[in-house]
């Protein structure tokens, strides 16, 4: 879709000041050893959650997601602040269906929607700053904040049943449209001024039926190849402020510093091939899970190129949402009869 002038003004301008901070397209030793703690974030505050998804992490270890705290409500969105991890639920107009929260910036700005769930008719995107719900132009959501500034969000926006790539800078939103051929994308993550999605066939957006690109103002959309292309699942997860985008190409794969080539992340136990590379922070550090070190399912792990796959949690039915750069990573178990949000600690 051809954005208008002054659109593609207002986007280029946010990239340059964005891209203004980048850092070395070079890996950088993590900050701090790799998480191996698990925090259970269901049991954290002062009333236990029955249901729980921790969603993303900043680097003031701010989590945020989605709970519940009885069974049978609607989960709404949630944020869990250190060092006592108690949770406080966001404003959300008590929307039918409830509410998420997806992502949140260094400055403590949270994204997400509201209005998705079971039996609501749409999404609605939103933001909180400072507590305070702000309601953004479109019916989809936000998927990612762009750590540079938080003036520029991410996701996916419904125009005629279809679902394109949006943005939205100070609040207004840009409809980027699709990729030629495909009838519908989200862009899942933004780190100055690199932007990265998934594009499906339809709707069902299931990550075995993805397509992984690029979007820049400049270029447009730019597909991401696959290690063996047309064999195996493909999509992108995840970009850092080098570019590095993290993902599945057949196996779990890295597109180094803006590139559309994939490399592969070597495997732990290749012979318990179940991998997959979730998240990615700044000094590419990688978050997934892998089936490895006698594990008889998947379990959480992080991934550095000095010392390969490691597990940070005994879990078995994890899944894995985000890493900051101190490597605390998050997500939530699917072990018991609901959700379980966790924090794994350094």
């Amino acid at each position: 879709m051809r954005l208008p002038l002054y659109a593609l003004a207002l986007v280029c301008g946010s990239f340059v000041s964005c891209s203004s901070e980048q850092r070395s397209p070079t890996e950088t030793p993590p900050v701090k050893p790799v998480a191996d703690v698990a925090v259970d974030l269901a049991i954290s505050g002062s009333t236990p959650l029955f249901s729980s998804r921790a969603n993303a992490i900043n680097d003031s270890g701010v989590v945020v997601g989605s709970a519940a705290i009885n069974a049978g409500e609607v989960s709404r969105a949630v944020v869990w602040r250190p060092p006592g991890y108690g949770f406080e639920f966001l404003p959300d107009q008590n929307a039918e269906g409830g509410s998420s929260a997806n992502a949140v910036g260094r400055d403590g700005i949270i994204a997400g929607q509201i209005g998705c769930g079971e039996g609501a008719v749409s999404c609605t995107p939103v933001y909180w700053r400072a507590g305070v719900l702000h309601v953004l132009d479109g019916v989809g959501q936000v998927n990612s904040v762009c750590p540079c500034d938080s003036h520029t969000l991410v996701g996916q926006v419904v125009i005629d049943g279809a679902l394109h790539g949006a943005l939205w800078i100070d609040d207004v939103l840009i409809d980027v449209g699709t990729p030629t051929g495909f009838g519908d994308v989200q862009l899942v993550s933004v780190a100055h001024g690199f932007i990265v999605g998934d594009a499906y066939g339809d709707t069902t957006t299931d990550r075995q039926f993805a397509t992984p690109f690029r979007w820049s103002p400049s270029s447009g959309w730019t597909r991401m190849a696959n290690i063996v292309q047309g064999q195996g699942s493909t999509f992108v997860a995840d970009v850092n402020a080098s570019g590095t985008a993290a993902g599945l190409a057949t196996v779990p794969a890295l597109w180094l510093n803006g590139s559309n080539s994939p490399t592969a992340i070597p495997n732990y136990e290749p012979e318990e091939n179940n991998y997959s590379a979730d998240a990615i922070n700044d000094s590419s550090v990688v978050a997934g899970t892998f089936r490895g070190g006698g594990h008889p399912f998947p379990s959480p792990g992080i991934w550095t190129q000095a010392n390969g796959w490691r597990p940070v949690g005994g879990q078995m039915y994890s899944v894995v949402k985000d890493i900051n750069n101190s490597n605390q990573v998050v997500g939530f178990d699917l072990g018991g009869p609901a959700p379980v949000a966790l924090l794994w600690e350094p």
